[in-house]
């Protein structure tokens, strides 16, 4: 109902109750994201000062208001009425399909019935904020079963300015200035962090671009068009879309949450002026640099552990 005079109507379909059920099916399953991204917590604070990392971790959803998880859609389809549930339930029972919350490692958990999470393993990515400190699998005495399954895993890149004013890192993911000079994002902890993935097939680097990540400027076309073209948050809409256009030409990754899409990018298509997106690559380097040591016969007769082989990439946030 309208609250104002202004106030748009809301869109109204009266035929729905006349539809059959597969148009029905047919409808509410478009309405959910088949590759979606997904974010939570993992969160070893938790559970005390004793215990601050993953040898028993708890994980939990971001806040509310500041998630756009693809399965927070999957919720709210399924409370419009029977039909979107049926559809709902059906996805939840699909192969692949793991309840990531809620799941109550100790007692003092909140139970948020209203929050139930489903990803499909087998489509989604996750992207995980760690909290607590981050543990190999070869220093854990049994495995986090709650990881099980996962195949792609994402870590957003948000590194702090490192200088005289760097006081601790913001992530667990971060190191300090006289580890890493020109990358706080450690390379080495994020390989460490994805031993813990027994099923792991894919590791992406997440980026949200900013308005001033590109000098480029993009020239009009046009008698009428102004000296200098067009820069900053415009300039950056048009890279983003010319992105989408050639991960779908390349038949590259593209995932989605309930406000955004989430684009694969390869180096050799970026544009030169993005200079400040430098350290995404090198941090990558470094997780692919320390996976493959993990490859070697000498660490496996060392920590009785190999790392899988996985697709290493980035993935840029547009709203397209």
């Amino acid at each position: 109902m309208a609250t104002g005079q202004n106030s748009a109507p809301e869109p109204e379909f009266p035929q729905y109750s006349r539809l059959p059920a597969e148009m029905k099916d047919e409808i509410w399953g478009q309405a959910l994201l088949r590759r979606g991204m997904q974010y939570f917590v993992i969160d070893g604070q938790r559970l005390g000062e004793m215990n601050m990392s993953m040898f028993n971790c708890y994980i939990r959803p971001l806040a509310k208001s500041q998630d756009t998880s693809a399965w927070r859609r999957q919720n709210i389809v399924s409370a419009l009425d029977s039909s979107a549930r049926g559809v709902v339930k059906r996805q939840r029972q699909e192969a692949g399909s793991k309840k990531m919350f809620p799941v109550y490692p100790v007692r003092s958990s909140p139970r948020l019935p209203a929050s139930i999470a489903y990803v499909n393993c087998d489509r989604d990515v996750i992207c995980f904020k760690i909290q607590g400190r981050i543990v190999p699998i070869w220093e854990r005495p049994v495995p986090v079963a709650r990881l099980n399954g996962i195949k792609r895993v994402a870590i957003e890149y948000a590194p702090q300015p490192v200088g005289k004013g760097f006081v601790s890192p913001s992530t667990s993911f971060c190191c300090t200035p006289e580890a890493h000079r020109r990358a706080p994002l450690c390379g080495k902890l994020m390989a460490l962090f994805l031993s813990n993935f027994p099923d792991l097939e894919e590791f992406y680097i997440l980026y949200v671009p900013k308005r001033n990540d590109t000098q480029c400027v993009v020239k009009k076309k046009g008698a009428g068009a102004k000296a200098g073209g067009v820069k900053g948050k415009r300039a950056m809409d048009r890279e983003l879309e010319r992105f989408h256009d050639i991960a779908r030409e390349k038949n590259l990754a593209i995932f989605e949450d309930t406000k955004f899409k989430y684009i694969e990018i390869v180096k050799r298509d970026v544009n030169k002026n993005l200079g400040s997106w430098d350290g995404m690559w090198r941090a990558l380097r470094e997780v692919r640099l320390n996976w493959e040591h993990y490859q070697k016969p000498a660490f496996f007769k060392r920590y009785a552990y190999k790392s899988p082989n996985i697709k290493l990439g980035i993935v840029v946030r547009a709203k397209i």
